[in-house]
């Protein structure tokens, strides 16, 4: 077999992408482990075989033994696909991106924001999802890709 045959390609939100050599049998979680883990979030592992086959599969499914943890055959690209966002902004802790985790709630989204600032006020919350403004959400309301959080000024 040629030289390059002996190889996978990881690449995509992970610590450190590029060529990783095949020196023994690999599975697919050892492969992310040597590429440096992937990026808080990521979990969704697109697969394309040499011969141009793509297989999807979930980090989290194969950790947790619910999906199984195929060998890497020589020739593979290894695409990790970045997190799904939401944004925070307004008068939080920490404004910015995040990564959209499973089953995450406005409150949790606001706490990885860093909690309402001394000036904010969870009185005045918006969620912006689309074109749709949701005023006053619940906090028990699931984060979707995408949302936008804004955090208002409370008024002294």
């Amino acid at each position: 077999a040629a030289a390059s045959s002996r190889y996978a390609t990881v690449l995509g939100d992970v610590t450190a992408s590029g060529l990783i050599a095949l020196d023994r049998q690999y599975h697919l979680s050892e492969l992310i482990a040597r590429a440096g883990g992937v990026k808080p979030g990521s979990d969704t592992l697109l697969v394309t075989l040499p011969d141009n086959t793509i297989r999807e599969y979930s980090l989290r499914a194969i950790i947790t033994n619910a999906s199984p943890d195929p060998v890497v055959v020589a020739g593979s690209k290894v695409f990790v696909k970045p997190a799904p966002i939401f944004y925070v902004y307004g008068q939080v802790g920490q404004a910015g991106s995040f990564a959209v985790e499973p089953e995450m709630t406005l409150r949790n989204a606001i706490a990885r924001a860093g909690g309402p600032s001394q000036l904010g006020t969870i009185k005045k919350i918006k969620v912006f999802r689309g074109d749709t403004i949701i005023k006053n959400p619940p906090f028990s309301l699931k984060i979707e890709p995408g949302d936008t959080i804004y955090i208002g000024e409370r008024i002294f």
